[in-house]
């Protein structure tokens, strides 16, 4: 599903961050701010007016298209219908994955590559996130590997936002 799903990003995504790489990296030589935040609206536009209809087709026709692209040999009808289901998901976010080439080219021509990290990675870091240790011990989300993977992505910079706002006890990231 995902590889149908590149088709439109490669093409769209791909295509406005090219173009708007080289106005970026311009306007950020001149310091022109406000040329930067009009080509990045000017792209981020340009991928809604054709990512829109995109999505819409990639979850109309998803079944057809996948039925032509792979059931045959042991892809059957079920197969089809699994990979349909999650090609239609997957179109849910086409605007905001062609839009990452456009927003991640205007961190680089800041020269300012960090950007932001987004969403809840499910683990609770330490035993203050949880509302009861003990019955959390060991599970799914609170395991030492779990903790420790978090741990190593706070090393590269990432920042738990949450604790970092709510540092008082009894402000729970995962009940």
């Amino acid at each position: 599903a995902f590889r149908v799903l590149y088709l439109p990003i490669g093409v769209l995504g791909v295509g406005a961050g090219v173009v708007t790489t080289a106005r970026l990296a311009r306007a950020a030589a001149l310091g022109d701010f406000k040329a930067m935040s009009g080509s990045v609206t000017s792209a981020i536009r340009y991928l809604l007016f054709l990512c829109v209809p995109a999505t819409v087709g990639l979850i109309v026709l998803a079944r057809p298209v996948v039925r032509l692209l792979f059931e045959r040999g042991r892809f059957g009808p079920d197969d089809t219908e699994a990979t349909a289901t999650v090609l239609a998901l997957y179109g849910i976010g086409l605007v905001a994955y062609s839009s990452v080439k456009v927003l991640a080219s205007s961190t680089y021509a800041l020269s300012r590559p960090r950007i932001a990290v987004m969403g809840d990675f499910n683990v609770a870091p330490a035993e203050a996130d949880v509302w009861d240790p003990q019955l959390c011990h060991g599970g799914t989300h609170v395991s030492p590997d779990e903790r420790r993977a978090f741990a190593a992505l706070c090393d590269w910079g990432l920042t738990d936002s949450y604790r970092q706002l709510h540092p008082e006890p009894e402000r729970y990231s995962w009940w």
